[in-house]
């Protein structure tokens, strides 16, 4: 078992004692050994105080087996971590290695290990935490003083080196942040001379060419070493105009050159037209870039990329705005900014600056809302309010307004305010105003003269139905008299076969003549408005035995077979203006007949019946296995005065009023009609009644 060690002291003595746990006699005893150390430990509080006025850090350690065990450390220390030694014991929890910072600890660890091998002296730099929670970093400087075989005993000493590790971090940063701006400036020097058509270094200071690199054969070499006083003429004289000679002047001037520099401005660009050697102006880019040599001269790098097809698709486009656009403007919907693109003369008073930012919510108060008519003004203002404006756009992919103005002159003028998004980012909205006075002015005499002609068409129109309608009156009573007359005639007795046959044409033809009559009168009436229904009660089995009537001895001239629902699969009764039901089922029927061989077959059902609440609604069908109608009549089937030529009747020529009467009559009795039907397989029509 090993001994224990303690020091006691008393008033004149410091003693040390080592002490065991024994067995004695079969009983359990200890056994101690009182030594007088008085005085050693005078001797090493003597040595801490003398160590506490060294004003460096100061630390004893012991590493034994392997161990490492503080032992002692100066007043310095504790001033050096910002702690109390009270404090800083009372904080330790395995030991004073938990203040280290655990990334520095295998270093610590390896310092550790090559002394126990026999290193006589380790530096060390590590991060201690001290009293604000903050990590500081220390140099220790670590030397033997006593070694035996399992106990080495060192002395330390402990120097801040936190501000010098700082600096060394902040030279570390700036240095990486030039690295990361050079290759920057290089990586984007290397995408200027790759997209480039020439790329030019130049000595601004020496005024002399140092490299000239071409993409293309279309611009004039220069050789290197060539001064700027023979370069610069040759490039102003290529451009077109007196004001891009200046430009060119400008941007290659070395004059300017130091100046910008020297004001802190390292890049700057220009765009002007040049005269390349295919004989055409071209629109160059040209894109300067400077920056001091090893030697220090000021090196420029220049870069002409050619903007020729885009610029003119720009100039293209500002061409095609008319001179009544009033202005056009960009805005930004993420800076609430608007910039001013483009802006007629009338305006150059106005406190917008062209290409220049302001605020979108101030325009409505630049634009003088007092020059607008006052009911309109509203409207102007809250077009103007980028929240209305964002919201109108999430539904309407063109938001406009159209309001009145009154110009300089005093005249009252119209404009219109378009406002869409510039692109599928929905971040740009393109904002432009045009005058539209003389539009609107030529809209309304077009309109007036359409008001003026459809009032002349309907005048004609008004005076060809009351000269139909009178026509047709005044041709009725001749017509019911020769009708009248002929009948009466066939029935005088013993006239020969040849007269009666003459009699009944004069009546076949009466009768169809009185029929377009009644047919023209009916069409003036429904187009006119002066149709009026009178509805009553009519019996199903009325409405058939009037129909059966009327179309069965149709059906048996032609060999025709009829077939007709039965009377249960109606109601009993409907209210209907009953001469206007019949009138509507004999044209169809009638029509059916006519247009179905010998032979055939016409049907008249009933389907869908449906009563509720004491109306009955159904569908009426009228189907035959005639000659049916192309598609291309079927558009067309319910206009007035239309027809499709046939072989099955060729002889009958009749008004072609009936299907748009029918039409008609329907859709006055809140009914609806349909058609199917295609050629050589015969028709169906179905009349929904309620």
């Amino acid at each position: 078992m090993k001994y224990a060690e303690f020091h006691r002291a008393t008033k004149d003595y410091y003693l040390g004692i080592r002490a065991r746990a024994v067995t004695w006699d079969g009983k359990d005893a200890y056994i101690m050994y009182i030594s007088d150390e008085t005085n050693e430990h005078k001797k090493r509080m003597e040595q801490e105080a003398l160590l506490n006025l060294v004003p460096v850090g100061i630390g004893i350690y012991t590493i034994e087996n392997g161990t490492l065990r503080q032992v002692y450390m100066n007043d310095r220390y504790y001033l050096m971590i910002g702690e109390s030694r009270e404090k800083r014991k009372k904080n330790v929890q395995e030991g004073f290695l938990d203040f280290v910072h655990p990334d520095d600890m295998p270093a610590v660890n390896g310092a550790v290990k090559k002394m126990v091998a026999g290193s006589q002296e380790e530096t060390l730099d590590h991060r201690i935490l001290c009293g604000n929670g903050k990590y500081v970093w220390f140099r220790l400087v670590a030397s033997v003083s006593k070694r035996t075989d399992d106990k080495l005993i060192l002395y330390c000493s402990y120097a801040d080196i936190d501000d010098t590790y700082a600096a060394q971090e902040a030279l570390k940063n700036a240095n990486a942040a030039i690295k990361k701006q050079y290759d920057h400036e290089l990586s984007q020097r290397e995408m200027l001379e790759r997209d480039s058509l020439i790329a030019v270094q130049f000595n601004v200071d020496q005024d002399k060419l140092i490299s000239y690199r071409m993409n293309n054969e279309l611009i004039k070499e220069f050789e290197n070493g060539t001064a700027g006083n023979a370069i610069r003429p040759d490039l102003m004289s290529a451009a077109p105009t007196e004001e891009e000679r200046e430009i060119v002047a400008d941007f290659f001037s070395k004059e300017k050159a130091v100046e910008r520099y020297n004001s802190g401005v390292k890049e700057f660009s220009a765009e002007y037209r040049r005269r390349l050697n295919d004989g055409r102006y071209h629109w160059l880019r040209s894109t300067c870039m400077l920056a001091p040599d090893e030697n220090g001269d000021l090196i420029s790098y220049t870069y002409c990329r050619s903007i020729d097809i885009e610029k003119k698709k720009e100039l293209v486009a500002y061409s095609v705005i008319d001179e009544d656009t009033d202005f056009v403007m960009l805005l930004n919907t993420v800076a609430n900014k608007v910039r001013l693109i483009r802006i007629s003369g009338d305006y150059h008073d106005s406190p917008w600056v062209l290409n220049r930012e302001f605020n979108f919510d101030r325009t409505p108060k630049d634009g003088a809302l007092e020059t607008v008519e006052p009911a309109d003004r509203a409207m102007v203002y809250d077009f103007f309010v980028e929240d209305n404006l964002l919201e109108r756009l999430k539904t309407e992919p063109l938001v406009q307004i159209i309001y009145r103005y009154h110009g300089p002159d005093g005249k009252r003028r119209r404009k219109k305010i378009r406002a869409f998004y510039l692109d599928e980012l929905h971040e740009d909205i393109v904002i432009a105003r045009r005058d539209i006075t003389d539009i609107y002015e030529e809209e309304q005499e077009q309109k007036q003269a359409l008001q003026t002609a459809l009032d002349e068409a309907r005048q004609a129109n008004n005076a060809k139905s009351d000269f139909l309608s009178r026509i047709s009156h005044d041709l009725r009573t001749p017509m019911n008299v020769i009708m009248g007359l002929t009948d009466l005639a066939i029935e005088i007795p013993d006239q020969g076969s040849e007269m009666k046959e003459t009699l009944a044409h004069i009546s076949s033809s009466a009768q169809y003549l009185l029929s377009l009559i009644n047919d023209c009168l009916d069409m003036e009436k429904i187009t006119s408005g002066k149709i009026e229904l009178h509805p009553s009660t009519y019996s199903h089995a009325d409405f058939y035995d009037n129909v059966k009537a009327v179309i069965v001895p149709l059906c048996e001239q032609k060999k025709i077979n009829f077939v007709i629902a039965d009377k249960s699969d109606t109601a009993p009764a409907i209210m209907v203006d009953r001469v206007r039901m019949e009138q509507i089922f004999y044209n169809l029927l009638s029509n059916a007949v006519k247009f179905t061989p010998e032979g055939g077959k016409v049907e008249m059902l009933i389907e869908n019946k449906r009563i509720k609440d004491g109306y009955v609604s159904y569908d009426s069908i009228v189907r035959d296995s005639g000659i049916g109608m192309t598609r291309e009549f079927q558009e067309h089937m319910f206009e007035a005065f239309t027809q499709e030529a046939n072989n099955v009747t060729p002889d009958y020529k009749g008004s072609g009023l009936g299907l748009a009467i029918v039409k008609q009559l329907v859709d006055l009795m809140g009914g609806r009609i349909s058609v199917k039907s295609s050629l050589g397989k015969g028709t169906e029509f179905t009349v929904h009644c309620l």
